[in-house]
């Protein structure tokens, strides 16, 4: 059997370490590989990307640098995770280079839907009650202003390269099969939203949703991966 490798990418603001668990939870069939983007986690000294296509040229590289002749992928993104995994598959197609086997998409409507707000511009206290109405971050977090002083700038410049984002339609659907994971309490997800993702693939697409908010995947965290693994290793002996 083919070495399996399962690239997970980030929420806006979120380090790999966000995955840490995920690699607690695989075993020797498929290793998980978080990645870390500019400005997070171990490369926090690194200027963040001027735009989200500056990222995917970043990722893009990692995960060629990282493949071998001798493995299959997949591609896991939530939120902001997602829309990159959706441009780097396209990048990885324009180069022809190997596609993933499969993707897996969470927490995040399909590219072609339009932000609903333009969060980056707020003031520094309406950007941080936005971020707090939100049901991914515990109040006792606003609470300590250094952290604040950090996490926000951090944060504010992924929303900004999320709402600049300009959607183009590709002249071709995404070949892989894709599951797409969704919270059934999380206000920026509806179902029928997220139905739509099957517009960007040829192949299957299975809508899976769970109790809880935007930040769901921290609750089901082997219930999801346990899919992953059966749709990386569908048809191996």
């Amino acid at each position: 059997m083919r070495e399996k490798i399962l690239f997970c990418l980030p929420h806006a603001g979120g380090a790999a370490s966000t995955y840490g668990s995920w690699k607690r939870c695989s075993d020797s069939m498929i290793t998980v590989v978080p990645i870390e983007l500019a400005g997070k986690g171990k490369r926090i000294r690194e200027k963040q990307y001027e735009t989200l296509h500056s990222a995917v040229d970043d990722i893009y590289h990692y995960i060629l640098n990282t493949l071998n002749n001798h493995c299959s992928y997949g591609i896991f993104g939530h939120s902001m995770g997602a829309l990159l995994a959706y441009e780097i598959y396209y990048k990885m197609k324009h180069h022809n280079k190997q596609l993933p086997d499969h993707m897996f998409l969470s927490g995040r409507k399909p590219p072609h839907f339009k932000e609903d707000e333009i969060l980056h511009k707020l003031s520094q206290e309406d950007f941080i009650e936005k971020i707090r109405q939100s049901d991914g971050t515990p109040n006792e977090f606003f609470e300590h202003e250094e952290l604040l002083s950090i996490f926000i700038p951090i944060l504010r410049e992924d929303y900004r390269i999320l709402e600049e984002y300009q959607y183009t339609e590709k002249k071709y659907k995404m070949h892989s099969d894709i599951t797409v994971f969704y919270g059934k309490n999380d206000k920026m997800t509806k179902e029928e939203d997220m139905q739509e993702w099957k517009q960007h693939t040829d192949g299957e697409m299975e809508l899976l949703a769970y109790d809880g908010g935007h930040f769901f995947i921290h609750e089901y965290e082997k219930p999801i991966y346990s899919v992953i693994k059966s749709k990386l290793l569908k048809g191996e002996g």
